[in-house]
């Protein structure tokens, strides 16, 4: 596995593993058992040490990121809980690492976040809510009464981050007994009534993803969006201050 301090982007193996995955004559433990090295040292491995790599700024945005490392925290897990879907393929087509307040859990906290797939990179901001009662629900706690109380705030913040076309923004709110997701961001009180997840993006090329390079680009949009964090998640009183500081 790399050393942390060795993060110097992704190779295409992070990427080719996905791929191969996505084959369903591969996505089974035979295969993946045989795979594994390729696992553990192109995904895992550079997910780590991009952590890391990330953790110096990051800290400088808040202090109380967690950086434990942990699976189900700071990474997601390869292996699909077939018991809850569709597909019963047994392992996903993606890897993420995330961003979040070591105070809360992930699912009660707003999430910067890195994915990983066959197609390359995905780096953004992402917030859910009603994912599991014992975490509370920070759409309903925080962003919305938010919303509702300063929408001149994020509106103006909205028209300079992501409708000028520096990013891409897609909502989720349910349909029948299906999450749908929505171009865009809500708009009208009904549909941030209805919000049930929100994630703003910016996609990064294989080749760019395999560039040194990319560590400056995750931070720039991560330093981008993190105002973003400030007015979905955090609860300290002075989150107000520090948004206006960051948006200047």
């Amino acid at each position: 596995m790399m050393e942390p301090s060795s993060f110097a982007g992704f190779d295409r193996d992070s990427f080719q593993l996905f791929r191969d995955l996505a084959d369903p004559v591969n996505n089974n433990k035979l295969w993946f058992d045989a795979n594994r090295w390729r696992y553990e040292q192109h995904v895992v491995g550079r997910m780590r040490a991009l952590l890391q790599a990330l953790k110096p700024p990051a800290m400088r945005l808040n202090p109380h990121f967690d950086f434990s490392g942990k699976t189900n925290g700071n990474f997601s897990r390869i292996n699909r809980d077939i018991r809850f879907s569709k597909d019963k393929s047994p392992y996903k087509l993606n890897y993420y690492l995330y961003l979040f307040d070591k105070r809360r859990s992930r699912d009660g906290d707003g999430r910067l976040y890195v994915g990983l797939s066959g197609e390359g990179l995905t780096v953004g901001f992402s917030v859910y809510g009603q994912w599991r009662r014992k975490t509370g629900d920070i759409l309903k706690d925080v962003l919305k009464k938010r919303q509702q109380q300063q929408p001149a705030l994020l509106e103006a913040f909205l028209r300079r981050r992501i409708t000028a076309g520096r990013y891409q923004s897609y909502w989720y709110s349910m349909a029948g007994k299906e999450w749908t997701q929505q171009a865009g961001f809500p708009r009208k009180p009904d549909q941030w009534r209805a919000l049930l997840g929100w994630v703003v993006r910016r996609k990064i090329g294989l080749r760019a993803a395999c560039s040194p390079a990319v560590l400056q680009e995750i931070q720039t949009i991560f330093r981008d969006l993190f105002p973003l964090y400030l007015f979905s998640a955090a609860k300290e009183p002075s989150w107000k201050k520090r948004f206006a500081s960051l948006t200047k």
